[in-house]
């Protein structure tokens, strides 16, 4: 069975976890998704122009979850320890799909792209907002 790209994922102000740089970070993680899926799904894109885009993509991501993880260690997050594993859950995921491609082994886009879509999405209204709020509660 084929599974069907769900759309393009933008940024709508029910994303926002409530600090500036968070919220333009996450955009850029969104921008960067979207050109991964121009590439992904382009019958006629290059493959060095996939990986370039899929690598930033990682390369973004890492940068972000170590740039939000010394935020919350500087707040005292309490749930610090949950959300640094959350995050090397997804690297690690975005590492074996990278792998996978790189080695030419049936990377599935669609599959690959519609994960990282909803896990972003999910994770941003699910995980991030709670320390938004908890920052509104304890500036």
């Amino acid at each position: 069975m084929r599974i069907g790209f769900v759309g393009h994922l933008q940024w709508t102000n029910d994303l926002s976890v409530g600090l500036e740089e968070m919220d333009q970070e996450h955009m850029h993680l969104i921008e960067l998704m979207d050109e991964l899926h121009f590439w992904a799904l382009n019958p006629k894109a290059e493959l060095e122009k996939l990986k370039t885009s899929f690598q930033t993509l990682i390369q973004a991501t890492q940068k972000h979850f170590a740039h939000e993880e010394n935020i919350l260690e500087s707040r005292a997050y309490p749930d610090l320890k949950r959300h640094k594993q959350v995050h090397h859950e997804l690297l690690t995921r975005l590492d074996q799909e990278y792998r996978q491609l790189e080695s030419g082994n049936r990377w599935a886009p669609e599959s690959c792209l519609n994960f990282f879509q909803f896990w972003l999405k999910t994770h941003i209204k699910g995980v991030d907002q709670k320390y938004g709020h908890f920052f509104k509660k304890k500036p």
